[in-house]
């Protein structure tokens, strides 16, 4: 658990402040995140980067109006830290 608020905001949006509140965000999942992880089943791993999926997100993502809300290196910018699957 973490106690520390800068750095739990930074993991999770404040209320009121989040995405998926809004209902204007989706997380992106990949079968392939066992064998990437060593056998963990937590969907959310930064190895989602190495996934079929978020190579289909990255080319074809547009087509379908989404975009990338976490991007890597924007914490100072977004304030939320870097979500590949996000």
């Amino acid at each position: 658990m973490v106690d520390d608020p800068t750095i739990t905001n930074e993991i999770s949006a404040i209320p009121g402040h989040s995405q998926f509140q809004f209902g204007t965000a989706v997380n992106f999942g990949s079968p392939e995140i066992p064998a990437l992880t060593g056998g963990s089943t937590d969907p959310f791993s930064t190895l989602f980067n190495q996934t079929s999926e978020r190579k289909w997100l990255t080319q074809l993502a547009f087509k379908y109006w989404f975009s990338m809300s976490s991007l890597k290196g924007a914490l100072r910018l977004t304030g939320l830290a870097y979500e590949p699957w996000n």
